[in-house]
């Protein structure tokens, strides 16, 4: 566990009951099939970082210090499944299914070193029980779409 880490948490989020609250607008780039793109968590955006039974969550999955970027874009794509890229002078939008975000999220794991059985259980839990969280959060739906004014505006300066 880094001290990056800890103070990434400290810095951007408050704890309330078992929901983490986004306190300051911050950015997280990620990477969809190569393209870049940079998704703004706006102030309210709220998390549990990683859904999933105690015990799995507890003892299996290391689920807020060490993949904490992993599981803030996958709650953001499931809230919104719309991503906007900019190639050359051109913004693509492009919309993502569930099965996508997933394997993005299975992907994204990989990449940061999880061991192929705890990504891969993931990715398992996220298909059997993540149907029923697919573009319903409407709370958070409002920060993601005051989220995707304030990118505009900063894509055009």
């Amino acid at each position: 566990m880094k001290e990056q880490d800890i103070l990434f948490i400290k810095e951007n989020f408050i704890k309330k009951d078992d929901v983490y609250i986004v306190q300051n607008n911050f950015f997280i780039t990620t990477y969809y099939n190569d393209l870049k793109t940079h998704l703004l968590f706006s102030k309210g955006f709220k998390t549990d970082f990683c859904s999933a039974p105690g015990v799995i969550k507890n003892k299996l999955i290391p689920s807020l210090l060490l993949y904490h970027d992993e599981w803030l874009i996958h709650d953001f794509l499931y809230t919104s499944n719309k991503i906007k890229v900019k190639l050359l002078n051109k913004t693509l939008n492009i919309t993502l299914t569930r099965e996508q975000i997933d394997l993005k999220l299975r992907r994204d794991l990989e990449k940061k070193k999880m061991s192929k059985i705890k990504r891969n259980l993931v990715y398992f839990f996220v298909r059997v029980f993540g149907k029923r969280h697919f573009l319903k959060d409407t709370e958070n739906k409002k920060y993601i779409s005051s989220a995707a004014k304030i990118t505009t505006a900063i894509n055009h300066l």
